[in-house]
């Protein structure tokens, strides 16, 4: 873990009839690829909790990778 941002409470966009939502932003050193990285991220979420839900509805933790050095990628099912 190399750093993190305050948390910052904002409301919900597109379903507004959900509790409002907690964000920060964490930069980390990783020696694995993007897609290992994402393919973890992801099994914290099963692992925390997260189950199927309605898109852009309420969740109990979302993990997105955002940046990975600057590799760029483009995933149109991504929204």
């Amino acid at each position: 873990l190399e750093a993190t941002a305050s948390l910052y409470e904002t409301a919900p966009a597109y379903v507004d009839d959900q509790p409002p939502f907690l964000n920060t932003v964490a930069a980390v050193r990783a020696s694995c690829s993007p897609r290992e990285l994402l393919a973890t991220l992801k099994r914290i979420e099963v692992e925390v909790g997260r189950l199927p839900s309605a898109r852009w509805g309420p969740r109990a933790i979302d993990l997105d990778l955002v940046l990975y050095g600057d590799l760029q990628h483009s995933d149109a099912s991504s929204g």
